[in-house]
């Protein structure tokens, strides 16, 4: 029995190379969709300050995550979280992503950290529909529907935090997200307020991550990431106003 269990089990070597590989799928569409953008910024140079350089960014990463679904999940689009949700969600959703992201902006005010620049360039209707909308699908069918799932074989990987468990694909994903918000370092905006981005990244990756695991579905997902930008945005704004 004992045999006939290890064989079951795939081999260490296994676990590390899909990983990596994994791992490897998330940095070449991140590469990819970062480097477009650097082209069309570098050919109008005015774009980089405006809708296009955003747009150009997430296009193709949701491009590229939409295609590596194909070849992975044989058109299988449901598996990868575009399904309705098997539970109810919506009153915790609201209630996090708007907190949590309200609690962020909070947080980088009381320290003093300078907003990070780029947004004063949109109109509050590009905002909407570029940061709280578009940023946010394309993003989580990035991270919480092609790596996470892709990780799904781990998910008996758990850790428990807070009484929640949260399992390695759901933690995974959440250090991805959160590390890529230090790409913002690259554009010069201040470390302290790219740091607190970081962390408040990761406590939103960690619960759409949640969300996307318990219910199926990555509408969850979806609107926890909008809310918290949502969140986030209009207390800038009323902080903004009051000042």
């Amino acid at each position: 029995m004992k045999e006939e269990k290890s064989l079951l089990r795939p081999s260490r070597t296994r676990v590390v190379i899909r990983i990596l590989s994994i791992f490897l799928l998330g940095l070449i569409v991140l590469m990819i969709s970062s480097s477009l953008a650097m082209l069309v910024a570098r050919e109008d140079p005015a774009s980089a300050t405006s809708w296009k350089t955003p747009f150009m960014t997430h296009t193709t990463m949701l491009a590229a995550s939409l295609l590596a679904m194909l070849a992975l999940g044989k058109r299988k689009f449901a598996r990868f979280g575009f399904q309705a949700a098997r539970d109810r969600f919506l009153k915790p959703v609201i209630v996090l992503g708007l907190g949590m992201g309200a609690l962020g902006t909070l947080v980088q005010w009381l320290i003093g950290a300078e907003e990070i620049a780029g947004l004063e360039s949109l109109s509050f209707l590009q905002v909407i529909l570029l940061i709280w909308i578009y940023a946010s699908v394309s993003e989580e069918v990035f991270f919480r529907g092609l790596l996470q799932t892709a990780l799904e074989s781990f998910s008996h990987l758990r850790v428990r935090v807070f009484g929640i468990h949260l399992s390695f694909p759901v933690i995974f994903a959440a250090i991805f997200f959160s590390a890529m918000h230090f790409g913002l370092l690259t554009t010069g905006a201040d470390v302290t307020a790219v740091v607190i981005i970081v962390l408040f990244a990761l406590v939103l990756g960690l619960a759409c991550g949640y969300f996307r695991e318990k219910t199926g579905s990555l509408y969850p997902a979806i609107l926890l990431h909008s809310l918290g930008n949502v969140g986030g945005t209009l207390l800038s704004k009323v902080i903004e106003v009051a000042s």
